[in-house]
């Protein structure tokens, strides 16, 4: 015979459904609102530059570098990420209007990134605003590069663009050197990786969705592999990948020159050498 639930019971029961039928009708209510801002932003992107009211900061930066590019004068602009794309517009749009019988002032949008597929952080329109202006924008670039022919294809595809951007890839050319400054040593050395060991390293602004952790949990199916990360000095950068190290048993992170961080990738049960 079933035990007969105390009214206690009775009362956690009642008050679990009620709190799941509560975060149930939240998260309707959350689809929905995200559906119509969706909606609102498609809207504003379709107006001729519905990028200004979708993320006004983007016109702060606008003002800041065309007010630099004034100043500066160039002859050619190389708008490096996303941030100087209307400055640049702006300027060489009156520049070449107001100077018809002088060179023309270009410039090169490089665009290193795939904004379609970056996380932003919230509200919603932050990232609708900066995908909208890059996409209006970069068709008055007089040239177009990215960091490889996959990026190169899916600008051509998704913007519709008439010719496909040029590459120029983001990575050294294998067995490509150059000159070695005296009394500089290679990463391995410096880490104290043995020539032998599996070594991954990460260039770059350390951030989690840039797969930074990512890279430190795929160490538990890679009992050999060594990670270094070649980076900014940011104490809480270091100490996120640290405590994830440690979460994870990996090995315990090593700091160098007070701008790489080494992890030792072998987990503790299977470790065949010290940290």
């Amino acid at each position: 015979m079933a035990a007969k639930k105390m009214p206690q019971d009775v009362v956690g029961t009642v008050f679990s459904r009620y709190q799941a039928s509560k975060l149930e009708a939240l998260k309707r209510r959350r689809a929905a609102t995200d559906a119509v801002e969706r909606k609102k932003h498609q809207l504003m992107a379709i107006r001729p530059e519905g990028w200004r009211s979708l993320w006004p900061q983007i016109t702060d930066y606008e003002k800041l570098f065309f007010d630099a590019f004034t100043l500066l004068r160039p002859d050619l602009i190389h708008v490096h990420d996303r941030h100087p794309m209307a400055g640049a517009q702006k300027y060489t749009m009156l520049y070449n209007a107001e100077h018809p019988n002088k060179p023309p002032v270009k410039w090169v949008y490089d665009a290193h990134e795939w904004l379609p597929g970056q996380v932003f952080s919230p509200p919603a329109r932050h990232g609708a605003g900066w995908i909208t202006s890059e996409k209006d924008l970069m068709r008055g670039a007089n040239s177009i590069i990215t960091v490889s022919p996959e990026l190169a294809d899916n600008f051509r595809k998704t913007h519709r663009l008439t010719r496909t951007p040029g590459v120029v890839v983001n990575a050294p050319r294998k067995g490509a050197w150059g000159t070695r400054d005296a009394g500089r040593i290679d990463i391995r050395t410096d880490a104290g990786v043995p020539e032998t060991a599996p070594l991954a390293v990460y260039v770059g602004a350390i951030a989690e969705r840039r797969g930074v952790l990512t890279m430190v949990e795929s160490l538990q199916y890679l009992p050999e592999m060594h990670v270094a990360y070649l980076a900014a000095r940011d104490p809480r950068s270091r100490e996120m990948i640290r405590n994830k190290a440690l979460e994870l048993g990996v090995g315990m992170p090593r700091f160098f020159r007070s701008t790489r961080l080494e992890c030792r990738v072998t987990p503790p049960t299977r470790r065949k050498g010290k940290i």
